[in-house]
């Protein structure tokens, strides 16, 4: 179902009354602070609720495969010496509708330097009415982030903002955006928090799932929350002329909040699952308690419980994951946790019913071998002990993300489930790896192990990292094999995975983050890695860095190969704010466990992209990922000087005019299944030509077919090739 915005804010759209959160956008003023974000708490419909455009950027992976990439949310402006609040969990909703219609009738759009939705800080951005070429209807997914900061009055800021973003399947490069503050813990500035939350997850009608807490007793407002709780707010009946303070009272937007555990004082609850408004009508929350149990949300209460989720196990540890791909016949979807068998060495599995619950004959404990291996290349994980699955410790079973596992089914049929290990029970440990069992649902057979990702910090070594650089693994050297667009045996590796204290930032561990499958079972990770670089005299060096990674899946081998799909540095032409942006901070772990900050299996989409199914293409296909988010800071080159200087920073130039926000980026396809079929009919016809010749006459987006930014004769050019070349 597709449940518009209410009333209310349809007419405060419709008014063309609607600054917001902007997100690829700068202040036109171009002088460093501000910048364009907009408070949490004001009411309305700029901060309540808001409809926007974001254009991808194209991007390219180590080895070649062509994403898009843009800034998709920025946090909010809670205090003046600040751009933006600081991140915490994130998420992307695990299903994708099709056929769902735009979720607001009308979007601001701009594509000039100071242009946006502040109305102090940004010039008038346009307003326009999407028209969805194919006539199928638009694509709907939804995303989720929590942030955090300290406001001017010194109180704990605390929030959970959320999207439901649209696509029209003919157009993949350009998302509608409708943005909500979901849920705020207090009123405005100074007045005292009433909770405290952590980011569960976020389903594809825009339902938001959270924890809610009084912060240990700290909180300072008049009416707090109690013990733990569980929320879900109904983004699209959100009321923009309220400011949903979450307190004791629940939420002030009673409407669109569902109060599911309420101040449960007997034991705590993970950061929120749950099972998808698309399986079970209006969605449903599932989750793990600090009492063993899988628990689910069930009309009239109490919540259902048990623990035959994990047989073979005395407990289990951190968040639930969920994936809508199926593993044993009478289930919706398949469900994982990280459990106790000696020590926290397994992954229990389990389908999960349209109600929520579990059935005990769909479920498997899959434990842990004491050295697991890889053979691309070859390497033991070998520290003469169990090693452990981690990444549920410290303020991560409260506050997320979620989850610490991931599972889906391969190509075969076989279950994939993958986590975090160490060589020892330690939230800091520094020697990590991702881990992966292969398994047959349908039995009980002894699952394969195999090593996905790895670092050695004793031996300051890591697992290769490929590109298509040529022989010596370092771009722009113009030697044998480079840019030949093929990563093979004439590219050596770029890099390696590394271990965080090479990286010499004053932390421990872990070095990699949770990983998140695709639906082709290749697996994404945020990891610290040493890459081969040379500096502008062509003298090699060693750039240690975070990044972002993707393991290609071999399901031959049961290998995975692992190439660079973002890394800090990078740095992008934003296609709405025409501006430069560069990455700089991407968040592995924070100085006492694993960051909430960080990737985890809730950062990817699971299915294909558009759910469509493409046969038989690799899987290193960008259709193969169904779209991710993760948290990162991003510098905007305002004054164009190319220094990309946050002045907020203890390192950065006071003086500068760039401007720094933290933001939920958006990483996804942006390629059509086929490019001559320019309107999205199915066919190849003259209707293609004609569709391209009008949106080429008015210099619009779509006909920027080679997305370099531009609508000139050379998209005529490159439409002209696609349409001799047919689909």
């Amino acid at each position: 179902m597709n449940r518009r915005l209410t009333a209310l804010s349809l007419m405060a759209l419709a008014g063309l009354a609607a600054p917001a959160l902007a997100q690829d956008s700068v202040d036109k003023y171009a002088a460093g602070l501000p910048g364009d974000a907009l408070d949490p708490w004001t009411t309305g419909v700029p901060n309540q609720a808001s409809a926007y455009v974001v254009d991808l950027t194209p991007m390219f992976t180590s080895c070649g495969t062509r994403f898009g990439i843009a800034p998709l949310i920025k946090t909010s402006k809670t205090n003046p010496a600040f751009f933006g609040s600081l991140f915490s969990g994130s998420g992307i909703s695990s299903t994708l509708q099709n056929g769902a219609g735009l979720n607001s009738p009308l979007y601001r759009v701009w594509n000039v330097p100071g242009q946006g939705l502040n109305p102090l800080h940004n010039n008038p951005a346009s307003a326009i009415s999407p028209n969805i070429f194919a006539g199928d209807g638009a694509s709907q997914f939804a995303v989720g982030m929590a942030e955090f900061s300290t406001d001017a009055g010194g109180v704990s800021t605390n929030n959970i903002i959320g999207g439901i973003v649209n696509f029209d399947p003919a157009r993949p490069s350009r998302l509608y955006v409708t943005k909500y503050m979901a849920a705020t813990n207090q009123t405005g500035v100074g007045v005292g928090d009433n909770a405290q939350f952590g980011m569960g997850t976020v389903d594809s009608t825009g339902n938001v799932y959270l924890r809610g807490d009084n912060g240990g007793g700290t909180v300072t407002g008049a009416n707090p929350l109690t013990a733990a709780n569980i929320f879900r707010v109904r983004m699209q009946n959100r009321n923009p002329a309220v400011n949903n303070e979450i307190s004791n009272a629940g939420g002030a937007d009673a409407g669109a909040t569902n109060w599911l555990v309420v101040n449960d004082a007997s034991f705590n609850h993970n950061p929120p699952q749950n099972l998808p408004d698309q399986i079970t009508a209006g969605g449903r929350y599932i989750g793990a308690n600090f009492n063993t149990q899988y628990e689910w949300e069930r009309p009239g209460f109490p919540l259902g419980t048990t623990t035959s989720h994990r047989p073979g196990t005395t407990d289990h540890r951190g968040s639930a994951a969920f994936t809508p791909r199926i593993l044993w016949n009478g289930t919706v979807g398949t469900s994982a946790v990280l459990s106790v068998v000696s020590g926290t060495n397994s992954i229990s599995v389990f389908g999960v019913n349209a109600d929520g619950s579990v059935t005990p004959a769909n479920t498997r404990t899959l434990t842990l071998p004491a050295n697991p291996t890889d053979t691309c290349p070859a390497y033991t994980f070998d520290n003469d002990a169990t090693s452990f699955f981690e990444s549920y410790r410290s303020q991560v079973a409260f506050r997320g993300g979620v989850s610490q596992v991931s599972v889906t089914r391969d190509a075969q049929g076989r279950g994939l489930a993958a986590a975090m290990i160490a060589t020892t029970a330690n939230a800091v440990n520094p020697w990590n790896a991702i881990v992966a069992a292969r398994f047959n649902p349908g039995d009980t057979s002894q699952p394969q192990w195999r090593l996905v990702a790895w670092n050695d910090t004793p031996n300051s070594t890591g697992k290769p990292i490929r590109g298509d650089y040529g022989m010596d693994g370092i771009a722009f050297t113009g030697d044998a094999g480079e840019f030949d667009g093929v990563c093979n045996a004439l590219d050596g590796p770029i890099g390696r995975i590394a271990s965080m204290p090479e990286l010499q930032i004053g932390l421990a561990g872990p070095s990699i983050s949770p990983p998140a499958f695709d639906s082709a079972g290749n697996v994404w990770f945020l990891a610290t890695v040493a890459l081969n670089k040379a500096d502008a005299q062509g003298v090699p060096f060693i750039d240690f860095d975070t990044a972002l990674i993707r393991a290609i899946y071999n399901e031959t081998a049961m290998c995975w190969d692992l190439e660079l799909a973002l890394e800090l540095g990078d740095t992008f032409t934003g296609r709405n704010s025409q501006t430069k942006w560069q990455v700089q901070f991407m968040e592995v772990a924070d100085s006492n466990s694993v960051a909430s900050g960080t990737f985890f299996a809730n950062n990817v989409l699971p299915s294909t992209w558009n759910n469509t199914n493409f046969g038989n293409v690799p899987n290193s296909a960008s259709t193969n990922l169904g779209g991710l988010v993760l948290s990162a800071k991003i510098v905007y080159d305002a004054d164009n000087d190319a220094d990309f200087s946050d002045p907020t920073s203890s390192s950065g130039d006071p003086t500068s005019k760039d401007e720094a926000y933290n933001v939920m980026l958006y990483i996804g396809n942006i390629d059509k299944r086929c490019n001559a079929d320019f309107n999205g009919d199915g066919f190849v016809n003259g209707d293609d030509y004609d569709a391209f010749a009008s949106a080429f006459d008015i210099a619009d987006g779509a006909a920027d077919v080679n997305f370099d930014g531009f609508v000139n004769g050379d998209d005529y050019d490159y439409f002209a090739s696609y349409f001799d070349q047919g689909c």
